[in-house]
Parts: structure tokens; C-alpha cells; sequence
């Protein structure tokens, strides 16, 4: 939340407070004036304090997304989308298909020491010394 929405939240809980307060003032006899001041000031102490702590713990998660998250640095498509596919390239090492792509089903071999990664709907990545030669997108790939 912004810092406006934390201050209409502070200051509608405050009204509710203050119409609990003169209520029960009411209800109990005593003098509604000193006994609202009181309560009101002791509320209020208490809201500040949950605000302040929760203002801080927002900033301590902001600075932990921007660690995270550096701005500018594009989100990476979900892996094995029509648009993961779309960004292989050839000479791509296969760390770099595995971030893409995820873990292929199955993985074989040839003659001539060609790797081939096979994913579901028939989908295939082709190796050559450790880096991308050829590929086939799947068929109907997820979105």
C-alpha cells in the first residue's frame, strides 16, 4: 500500500475509534470529554506504532524485490511457452535452453555424438558440441 492509503486507513480507524470511545463514555457515565482524550491519545499511540513498523517492513521488502528484480531486466517468458521457443537461438549452450525451456523429456545420443533434447508435443532441441544447431517447436505450444 502507499503512503495515502496507509493515512485513509490511519485516519478512518481513528473516527472508528473515537465514536467506540464517546459510545461507551456514554453508556458508563463518566465524563465523555476527559475519557475520549484519554483512550483517543492511547489508540492513536498504538496506530502510529503499527504504522511506523509496517512502513518499515514495506521498505525492507521493497529493497528486497529491488535486489531481486533489478529494474530494466526483462522478465523471462514462463518455460516451454510458444514465446521461450520463439528466443532460441542457434549456438545457444544447453544451460541456456534449460533456463528457457525446462528439463527436456527425454535426451538421446546419435552416431555422431549429436544431442537431441525431446520435450512434449513433439518438440526438439539439437545439440552439436554443446550448443544449439537446430530446433522444432512443439506443436500447439503452451502459451
Amino acid at each position: 500500500m502507499n503512503r495515502k492509503t496507509w493515512a485513509m486507513l490511519f485516519v478512518s480507524t481513528v473516527v472508528v475509534a473515537v465514536g467506540a470511545v464517546g459510545l461507551r463514555s456514554q453508556t458508563t457515565g463518566e465524563p465523555a470529554d476527559e475519557k475520549l482524550t484519554i483512550d483517543t491519545r492511547a489508540w492513536l499511540r498504538q496506530l502510529e506504532n503499527r504504522v511506523g513498523a509496517l512502513e518499515q517492513e514495506v521498505r525492507a521488502l521493497n529493497e528486497r524485490v529491488r535486489t531481486i528484480e533489478p529494474a530494466g531486466k526483462p522478465v523471462p517468458p514462463p518455460q516451454g511457452s510458444r514465446e521461450a521457443w520463439r528466443q532460441l537461438s542457434k549456438g545457444m549452450s544447453t544451460d541456456e535452453v534449460r533456463d528457457l525451456l525446462g528439463r527436456p523429456v527425454k535426451a538421446e545420443t546419435t552416431a555422431a555424438q549429436q544431442v537431441t533434447w525431446r520435450y512434449d508435443n513433439l518438440g526438439a532441441v539439437h545439440f552439436k558440441d554443446g550448443a544449439v544447431v537446430a530446433w522444432f517447436e512443439p506443436r500447439g505450444s503452451t502459451e
